[in-house]
């Protein structure tokens, strides 16, 4: 062969694999959505900071920017920074470039896992929403200081908190006994390597769209997109669940208000139901929306009026799009929660 083919070929190998290689770049594939969507990933590296930073003074210092979604992150825990708090009888810190985890000195080892895994989780999570700021969580293995302490109540499924086998968690602003009605945590029962991405996702929705902070009657927007984050981000509890597939045993709600009552039961089956329901109500905007879903939220935080949103985004009220949403869910069937899902983002985007 001769030489200089030979020569030109090495090279264009090389320059592709140069490519391919570049620190930070995405081959996921490209960002069509609108602004409010996801925020692009930005080039370089971030490790995870061993600078000494005081407590108090790191609650508010991250930037609220996106990292790399190629950055590297360390699953060494020892490489995140340990320190003594005072915090509703916790006394101590793990902290990292995006979150502080206040746990009992005992917990240390479960904080580190749990720190680690919500570094992991983060990038994703930046590129849905406008505004990431830092997270201090609350831990516990006590569902009795957890309830007694920490929250004036367990959130919703409160049957799940009587199994000392389970993790739970939660954001409520304002809940934290004792520290007032504007303070922001996470609140997580007996957690350790597990993602909790559904709650981060209520923590950035709260402070990217401010003024849904008003609406109580959209829950089902609040709840659904924290599914939706959940189960794309790290696929698990706090996402759709393992029982999707049977969604359609039981007839689906009509309105609304029907399936906000849903949750209102209380009870795991009816609460995992609800969340089955939103989050696939979710997916439906998702693909529905130009933009996707974090349009449709963007653009009732400027309307406040949800029908106005829905006419605004589908050219539909609000109880047409429900109608439209239900007609897909009945139409889809599957074995299992995973196909089922599958087949009914083909049924959403036909």
């Amino acid at each position: 062969m001769n030489r200089k083919i030979i020569i030109s070929i090495l090279a264009i190998l090389l320059i592709f694999l140069g490519i391919e290689f570049l620190p930070g770049f995405n081959f996921t594939g490209s960002d069509t959505s609108e602004q409010t969507k996801k925020k692009p990933a930005q080039t370089g590296t971030t490790s995870p900071s061993t600078t000494s930073v005081p407590i108090q003074q790191s609650k508010n210092s991250a930037k609220e920017t996106a990292p790399s979604m190629a950055a590297p992150v360390s699953q060494d825990s020892a490489s995140y920074l340990v320190t003594s708090a005072s915090l509703l009888g916790l006394d101590t810190a793990v902290e990292s470039p995006h979150f502080t985890i206040y746990c009992h000195k005992a917990d240390e080892e479960k904080a580190k896992e749990l720190v680690t895994v919500s570094e992991k989780d983060y990038p994703a999570l930046a590129r849905l929403f406008p505004t990431t700021p830092r997270t201090d969580v609350l831990i516990t293995y006590d569902v009795n200081e957890y309830v007694n302490v920490f929250t004036a109540a367990p959130p919703w499924g409160a049957e799940a908190y009587k199994d000392p086998n389970s993790g739970a968690g939660a954001f409520c602003p304002g809940c934290t006994k004792s520290l007032g009605d504007n303070t922001e945590y996470v609140y997580m029962l007996r957690p350790g390597n597990v993602s909790f991405a559904h709650e981060l996702a209520h923590r950035y929705y709260w402070a990217s769209y401010p003024n849904l902070r008003m609406y109580t009657d959209i829950s089902w927007l609040n709840e659904g997109q924290a599914v939706y984050a959940q189960t794309e981000v790290a696929p698990g509890p706090g996402g759709l669940s393992s029982n999707l597939a049977r969604i359609n045993d039981n007839p689906l709600p009509n309105t609304f208000v029907a399936l906000k009552q849903l949750l209102e039961k209380g009870d795991n089956a009816s609460t995992e139901r609800f969340y089955d329901l939103v989050g696939l109500l979710a997916y439906y905007l998702d693909g529905k929306v130009s933009g996707g879903l974090y349009s449709f939220i963007a653009n009732l935080n400027s309307t406040g009026d949800v029908d106005k949103t829905c006419q605004n985004k589908l050219g539909l009220n609000c109880d047409q799009v429900f109608a439209a949403w239900k007609g897909v869910v009945i139409k889809t069937s599957a074995s299992d929660s995973s196909e089922f899902l599958t087949k009914y983002k083909k049924l959403v985007a036909s």
